[in-house]
């Protein structure tokens, strides 16, 4: 193996990784962690807005003082695909 690659290994099966393969995953996952702690504090609010959006036939608006990062009509219409 090469100065500047590793192998990612997940049992047996491996995946050669370059430095800038490495450099781009290091970029993604501080954006994938971002987007992880937005969902997590979007939970209480968007947790609440599932069941009366499931039984209902049109879209549900949200509390007026929900959390902004929700595009709730956007959630509404995926709820749709559920049922």
């Amino acid at each position: 193996m090469r100065h500047g690659s590793a192998r990612l290994f997940v049992g047996s099966a491996y995946i050669n990784l370059t430095q800038p393969d490495m450099d781009y995953l290091l970029r993604i996952f501080h954006i994938l962690q971002q987007q992880l702690q937005d969902y997590i504090s979007a939970l209480p609010d968007v947790l609440p807005y599932l069941t009366p959006s499931l039984a209902s036939t049109c879209f549900v608006e949200p509390q007026p003082n929900a959390i902004t990062i929700t595009i709730y009509p956007r959630l509404y219409e995926e709820l749709l695909t559920f049922v």
